[in-house]
């Protein structure tokens, strides 16, 4: 009897720890990583749309004008990282990243003001009253940048429900 109280004791404790992980993974945040969920393939439109960079090669045809430079490959051949503009490996001047002045980083100009801290020190939120959003995003009442797409979509994005009340999501 003993036995069988420690065995499901046991089989409890491994079901408990099972539930968490799935509940961890799936909680997370889809929206978190923006930079690939936008990755478009234009090959039935026969070209990339305006503000759009079309790759050299691959199964990814155009992605963001604002991911090119950043030191993150994008295209299949990385083809936005080694534009004539674009700085050597590591250098963060490019156009579009910053530089995290702690550690030395580049930090996509995308992950500025988004509200979460990319930099150790916490440099690519600072500022932000006076930053301009990119293309496509909004600012938020707090000063933090999100996806157009994200306004009025019954999450709180902003992460002060600015983006669902109903004088921001009028047609």
């Amino acid at each position: 009897m003993a036995e069988d109280l420690c065995l499901t004791q046991k089989m409890m404790r491994v079901f408990v720890v099972v539930l968490i992980c799935v509940v961890f993974l799936s909680g997370a945040d889809p929206k978190k990583n923006t930079k690939h969920s936008h990755v478009l393939k234009r090959q039935e439109t026969g070209g990339c749309r305006q503000g759009e960079f079309q790759c050299h090669s691959g199964a990814i045809d155009c992605v963001q004008e604002e991911w090119t430079c950043d030191s993150q490959s994008d295209c299949e051949d990385n083809s936005d990282e080694t534009l004539p503009q674009c700085p050597p490996p590591n250098e963060c001047t490019g156009p579009h990243e910053i530089l995290c002045k702690g550690t030395g980083n580049c930090v996509p100009l995308e992950y500025r003001c988004d509200g979460d801290r990319d930099c150790l020190g916490g440099d690519d939120e600072a500022g932000c009253d006076l930053f301009q959003c990119s293309a496509g995003e909004v600012k938020c009442s707090n000063n933090v940048c999100i996806e157009t797409q994200w306004m009025c979509d019954n999450q709180d994005d902003c992460k002060n429900g600015w983006d669902e009340l109903p004088e921001n999501c009028k047609s």
